[in-house]
Order: structure tokens, then C-alpha cells, then sequence
């Protein structure tokens, strides 16, 4: 679920016009996916000092037959990108990036099969929520993961430190999301155990973020395997994997 986009460039990469040109992608990828919730996006803060002589946009987001059951009931939330989909998203990104200074020679379309994503909504920041610790049984499953915890301000960071143990906080200012906890593993993790430690650090993260309604649309990321990534030129020509 919520596509996310992220750009890798080189030191001396213009910026001037990303935010918009990410916001207009980001729009784009709702429209060719049929993706049913308009808010259901998020942009990074670019990062640089890529240099590998290519600049990478990269658009991720999670498939699988539950995805989006929330919003159209349970048993109808598939959610599978045809090939044809990805290949209409790759060309009009590459049509809006013509209208743009932003240098785009990549773009990966990545595809994470049957991960499971929480998003915290107001209704979830309630005073009533009380402190979550992690019990032994999630200890160790976490044990499996690689975790990183993006937040969109240096303050945030002493706010959110011990969330799990050895947690990486990356300060990515001007993110949608405030807080985005992911965890990665290449193990392929059984997906209930993949649930139940979305579900816990979901109600962990609020306890930890004093019922502030300025951390709606802050997320939860678990991912198992390897993903599917299916990358073009950039205008928008699938190359060979």
C-alpha cells in the first residue's frame, strides 16, 4: 500500500521544482494503479551523493490480495499492478518529467508481495491509548527484521528513541509521512507474524506520541523477501532485469 516516492541523485543535483515534480507523480501512479484512496501517498526527501552515474526515482508499494480491504470490504482489497499498468505509469513519468529540471535517467517500480502496512489515523490518537511495551514472542520475531524509523525533524528524534532495540532513526525533513517505521527482512516471514508486529508497534509508536493529532498519516511498514523491482529509462523503456 501508499506508494512512496524517492529520488538518489548526485551532489549537485537542481532541486528546485522536486516537490512538485514528486506530487504530480505521485498523482499519476493513483490514476494508472487504480489506487482507491486519493491520500494514499507519501514522498521522501531526496537523498544524494548517489553517485553511481545514474539519477533514481523510485516509486514502492506493497501488492497482495489484502491491501486495500479497508477501503472497499473485506475480501474485494486485491491489489496487483498488470505489467501493462506499470509500463502506462513509467511513460507518463517520463511525459511529466520533460516539464521539469529535475534529471531522472531511472526509474524502478518496486513491488513488495503480501507486506503489511498500518496507517495512523486521528482516531488512533486518543488519549485513552496507553504505553505498549514489545513482549518476548515479538522480541524475537523482531530479531528476523532490520528496522528504520524515518522521522521529518531533527526534535523528533529523543521523542522516539528505544522504540524497538537497535532501531535506525533517519531525519528526513519535509517527508508526508511524520514518523515511518519500516522493518526488512529477506527471510519470507509468515504473514501473520508479519500482522501481529505491524498491529504492535503501530499501538507502540502512538503511545509514544502524546494523543498529537500532527502525526496523522504516520506509518508502518513490514516487509518480508525480496521484491519485485522492474526498472526503465527514463523515458520510461523497461530495461532488462
Amino acid at each position: 500500500m501508499v506508494p512512496i516516492g524517492e529520488y538518489y541523485g548526485r551532489d549537485n543535483t537542481d532541486l528546485t521544482d522536486y516537490d512538485a515534480f514528486v506530487d504530480e507523480v505521485l498523482g499519476v501512479t493513483l490514476e494508472e494503479l487504480h489506487i482507491p484512496d486519493p491520500e494514499d501517498r507519501e514522498s521522501r526527501t531526496p537523498q544524494l551523493n548517489h553517485d553511481d552515474g545514474y539519477n533514481r526515482l523510485r516509486i514502492s508499494y506493497s501488492v497482495g490480495p489484502y491491501e486495500y480491504e479497508y477501503h472497499l470490504g473485506k475480501g474485494n482489497g486485491r491489489f496487483e499492478p498488470t505489467s501493462k499498468q506499470r509500463d502506462n505509469l513509467a511513460l507518463r513519468i517520463a511525459e511529466l518529467r520533460e516539464r521539469y529540471s529535475i534529471e531522472m535517467n531511472r526509474l524502478e517500480i518496486v513491488e513488495w508481495k503480501n507486506s503489511v502496512f498500518e496507517l495512523i489515523r486521528g482516531e488512533d490518537l486518543e488519549p485513552e491509548i496507553s504505553n505498549e511495551s514489545i513482549n518476548e514472542e515479538e522480541l524475537q520475531s523482531l530479531d528476523l527484521f532490520k528496522s528504520k524509523l524515518y522521522v521529518h525533524s531533527p526534535e523528533l528524534i529523543s521523542q522516539f528513541e528505544g522504540l524497538i532495540p537497535g532501531c535506525e532513526i533517519v531525519v528526513v525533513e519535509g517527508s508526508d509521512a511524520p514518523v515511518a517505521l519500516e522493518l526488512d527482512t529477506d527471510l519470507d516471514v509468515d504473514r501473520d507474524i508479519k500482522e501481529q508486529l505491524a498491529n504492535s508497534l503501530k499501538k507502540r509508536l502512538v503511545s509514544k506520541m502524546d494523543s498529537n493529532k500532527d502525526f496523522e498519516y504516520s506509518t508502518v511498514w513490514v516487509r518480508g523477501g525480496n521484491p519485485d523491482v522492474y526498472t526503465y529509462n527514463g523515458n520510461g523503456e523497461l530495461l532488462e532485469n
